[in-house]
């Protein structure tokens, strides 16, 4: 590791007393992989203008319910907290504006206002920051209000960026400084531009690390070929415009963290007074098993291979209309009643065809008896044929055009007898039982074969499509058990996976998960927004910790094991999860002692040796 990019003693221990102090403040909780709301889904979005950098979360946001807006104000040019004055949050929609001025941040750099949107649709924030007599507007993303809370709760997840946190209030109390990255050609080669002072070194790689969002930093290896006057020419691994730091890297060196393995020196030493005052409580790793699910929302759904569309197949007048939307019918039920002279035509045609066919089949019988007694000539006889065979195409072709315009068989068997008066007449019918969703056809109206009059939907059977996150999708199968929730407060209802879909939505990052219901009762209304679960099989032959004991240490799941030299910290990698409980799939042995109760001390207390020089953490 390059030197110059360490942390020294005092950095350290202020990089761990911010980290620590923040964890403990109810008001803006910090998670071990950054920020969070409670139990909400937070949208979070980083800004940068030239000067200042806003980074800011706010919860799915519902009409007419306040929604917190934390608002983290960083002056660029110092790279340090906007301490005190106002600033302002102009909310608009079409001719509709709204002003919401927070006079004061609530801590040194955070403003926290609720602010609260009249109306649903996607609304247009600009945060206003007046700064030595001038006002400075940073536009935010567009903010997407729903209109009830069950719409918020069914809304996709946000796409997360991946990367490691480096907090806001860990990055201001230390000298730290993020710059754009610029370009510069030399020898006709365009390279990326930045200083020396931002490069961090592993051997002989180089490494910077890049802003990806306020507290989001992704460490990146880059190609340097040409150092010149403290600047570093980066020919790969870099684009331009994005945001490196420059000062404070050995900071985000310690917040990324290197490959930990197993040591002796990842050991907590307490006293068994420190076990007693902390509570802290082991107990035996075992073998087991969890109730695994994936939760994810969605929508009741009609079963679209049980849905059609009718359209009739020719042009023609509404004469009758015999079915309503919502009505149930039977299969071959009339709905409507078309008359269409474009079918009496084509009935015509076949009617003409069929009398030709009967003609031309005397007049070549006759020829046939003729040519066999050597009464006619032979040119007579094949004549006759020729003009037999040429009628019997043409019967059939106009017998075709009226099974494809939608008679059976039968019907154009039946029709030589049929009154001339139902010739006019097309006849629409339901394909299969179902109810009509959907009508557009009235009296007296001009149809086609692009109009579409009738939707029927046989609701007997229904869809569920869950939205499921892409990190999951690979544990679900066909044939799994789900289960469906319309309701917090009712038991679900069970079925099984029949289809998942294998394209993510690529605005989402999600994919259609589906079970089938029986709907006989008519219980289940398609639209409905409801919950479902999909169990994931567990393995009934792994470790099994209470959730309590799993700890991040290095942006990496650990837990604490009693040894003989004290608690030492150990790497694991987790299976599936329940709500209570986590499968341990390496890293710990059964029947070893496991810290399930206040593991949290532990943590802290080798964040304290790592500041005496015992070890590292974060």
């Amino acid at each position: 590791m390059n030197l110059k990019n360490t942390l020294s003693p005092v950095c350290l221990f202020l990089f761990f007393l911010g980290g620590l102090c923040y964890a403990q403040d109810p008001a803006h909780d910090h998670g071990a992989h950054g920020h969070s709301h409670g139990d909400e889904r937070a949208i979070a979005f980083t800004v940068w203008i030239d000067a200042f950098e806003i980074f800011a979360e706010h919860p799915f946001v519902v009409v007419g319910t306040p929604a917190p807006f934390v608002t983290h104000v960083t002056k660029l040019k110092t790279f340090s907290p906007r301490t005190r004055g106002a600033v302002t949050f102009v909310m608009t929609l079409g001719s509709q504006r709204i002003e919401h001025q927070d006079p004061a941040p609530q801590r040194n750099g955070i403003y926290i206002p609720e602010l609260v949107f009249p109306r649903p649709g996607k609304w247009s924030v600009t945060l206003q920051i007046p700064m030595d007599g001038k006002t400075y507007d940073v536009p935010f993303p567009p903010v997407q209000v729903y209109k009830t809370q069950a719409d918020a709760d069914h809304a996709p997840d946000p796409v997360e960026t991946e990367g490691f946190s480096f907090l806001k209030e860990q990055q201001w109390i230390i000298p730290f400084q993020v710059e754009q990255v610029t370009s510069r050609t030399q020898n006709g080669i365009t390279y990326r531009a930045v200083p020396e002072s931002a490069l961090a070194y592993s051997g002989d790689a180089a490494y910077l690390y890049v802003q990806l969002g306020g507290e989001t930093f992704e460490r990146r290896r880059v190609q340097v070929d040409v150092r010149e006057q403290g600047t570093a020419l980066v020919s790969l691994g870099l684009n331009e415009q994005e945001h490196v730091v420059t000062l404070g890297v050995g900071s985000v060196v310690l917040a990324h963290g290197e490959p930990a393995g197993q040591s002796t020196g990842d050991v907590v030493h307490v006293t068994d007074e420190q076990i007693q005052r902390f509570q802290i409580a082991c107990q035996e790793a075992v073998l087991g098993g969890v109730d695994a699910w994936i939760q994810a929302p969605g929508q009741i759904q009609i079963n679209h291979e049980r849905m059609a569309h009718i359209v009739p197949r020719v042009k023609g007048v509404v004469s009758q209309v015999q079915a309503d939307i919502g009505q149930h019918v039977k299969s071959g039920q009339v709905l409507a009643v078309i008359e269409s002279r474009d079918l009496a035509d084509a009935k015509a045609e076949f009617l003409s065809a069929l009398e030709r066919q009967e003609l031309a089949r005397t007049q070549f019988e006759r020829e046939e008896r003729l040519f066999q007694q050597k009464v006619t000539s032979e040119q007579d006889y094949q004549s006759s044929k020729q003009d037999f065979a040429k009628a019997n195409i043409e019967h059939r072709a106009a017998r075709q055009k009226l099974i494809a315009l939608g008679l059976t068989k039968q019907e154009v068997d039946d029709l030589p007898a049929q009154p001339e008066e139902a010739f006019t007449s097309y006849i629409m019918i339901a394909p299969f039982d179902g109810t009509i969703i959907r009508k557009h056809i009235v009296l007296g109206e001009v149809v086609d074969d692009t109009s579409e009059t009738f939707v029927i939907a046989d609701l007997s059977t229904v869809w569920v499509d869950l939205n499921v996150n892409q990190k999951d999708i690979e544990s679900i199968q066909i044939g799994q058990p789900a289960e469906m929730f319309r309701d917090h407060n009712m038991s679900g209802i069970r079925s099984q996976v029949s289809y998942v879909d294998q394209v993510l939505d690529p605005t989402t990052r999600t994919a259609v998960v589906r079970m089938e219901l029986d709907n006989t009762e008519g219980c289940y209304r398609p639209g409905t927004f409801v919950t479902g679960r999909i169990d994931i099989q567990s393995r009934d032959q792994e470790i099994i910790v209470p959730a309590d004991a799993i700890q991040i240490v290095n942006d990496k799941p650990c837990v604490f094991v009693k040894t003989n030299e004290g608690f030492a910290l150990r790497y694991v990698t987790t299976g599936q999860k329940d709500t209570d409980r986590v499968e341990i799939l390496s890293g710990v042995e059964n029947g070893e002692q496991i810290v399930i109760h206040n593991a949290f001390y532990l943590k802290a207390e080798l964040a304290k040796q790592a500041v005496s020089g015992h070890g590292h953490v974060h």
